[in-house]
């Protein structure tokens, strides 16, 4: 296992709320992370981008995480991947794993998504994201976080994509690539990093059993708004697959063959799953789709950018209750 790790955090979707619901968000989350299998104590250094979190707050949540950790205050304006960019610019570790304030990680995460680390020739290690386990949070999954896998080589698993709440990269690769924060998706700067890693024979490593699961926005107005921006990434982000497949074509045309690609994949994935309520999952997948669909006609006028946040304070998905009977004594009593 490598000993020269660290963890970043940035806490953008916090930042629409109160401090203290940053508070009770952070302080859950670190109690929960406390419980991994590799201990936070293993860990070289902590690193929580924010854009205002008060001395208190700091002090609260550090009594949870049960060490120091490493504030980067970013302005107001910064973007989540410029958050990203400047939390790595803030660490010395070899490996950095990136992780976000709105995901729930599985146990042994933190341990699966550094493990590869350990051969010499991994260089970038996605884990795989998802929503909660009922039949909207299924059918999200299967459009928001669809991986698409290399062959298998050596027993190693690999994948064309990862994103950025949950991989993990040896610090001379992310020190040439980073995030191109000038680019004008709303989250699809993973996606073009990836299409920009594939180009340079940079291979990525899946580690299908490094967990984390993401909660949905707060309210169904900024559900729905969350599509429309995420068709109007795939819009955006259409062109540079079809060039990259070697097909180039215009950008409706291209954003038409990635959304039925994709409905293609994620109906194949959902026909080789295991469990029931396959054909209400199908639905609103197809649902949700038909959303991504308007937002990429739409394009621009959705009004999104990378600075756009959304609200993901109240725990709606029970992140907090989940846990709470298993290490009560170190919740916070707000969740």
């Amino acid at each position: 296992m490598p000993h020269d790790i660290a963890l970043v955090l940035e806490t953008n979707n916090l930042r629409r709320g109160a401090d203290t619901d940053a508070a009770r968000t952070l302080e859950n989350l670190f109690a929960h992370l406390d419980a991994q299998s590799f201990e936070l104590r293993g860990l070289k250094e902590i690193v929580v981008t924010h854009d205002g979190v008060s001395d208190e707050t700091r002090h609260s949540v550090e009594a949870k995480a049960g060490r120091s950790l490493h504030w980067v205050e970013i302005p107001e304006t910064a973007s989540y991947y410029e958050a990203k960019n400047r939390g790595f610019a803030a660490t010395e570790s070899e490996v950095v794993v990136f992780a976000d304030a709105d995901c729930w990680p599985e146990r042994h995460w933190l341990e699966t998504i550094t493990r590869p680390f350990e051969r010499s020739f991994v260089e970038v290690v996605a884990g795989r994201t998802r929503y909660r386990d009922d039949v909207l949070g299924r059918a999200v999954s299967l459009l928001d976080f669809l991986y698409v896998e290399r062959p298998e080589e050596n027993g190693v698993r690999y994948t064309r994509n990862f994103y950025a709440n949950n991989v993990a990269f040896r610090r001379n690769v992310f020190e040439r690539w980073h995030y191109d924060t000038s680019e004008a998706f709303f989250r699809g700067h993973c996606q073009a990093l990836g299409l920009r890693l594939d180009r340079a024979g940079v291979r990525i490593v899946f580690a299908h059993d490094a967990i984390t699961e993401h909660r949905f926005p707060d309210t169904l107005p900024e559900l729905v708004a969350l599509r429309l921006y995420r068709g109007r990434d795939l819009r955006l982000l259409a062109p540079r697959l079809a060039a990259h497949a070697g097909v180039p074509v215009g950008t409706l045309p291209a954003a038409l063959a990635t959304w039925i690609g994709r409905q293609s994949i994620a109906t194949s994935t959902l026909l080789r799953a295991p469990g029931s309520h396959r054909f209400a999952v199908g639905a609103a997948a197809l649902g949700v789709a038909l959303l991504d669909g308007a937002g990429a006609i739409l394009g621009e006028r959705t009004g999104a950018s990378s600075q756009t946040t959304l609200s993901y304070q109240t725990d709606k998905d029970g992140f907090a209750a989940r846990d709470r009977a298993r290490v009560s004594p170190q919740w916070s009593t707000a969740a």
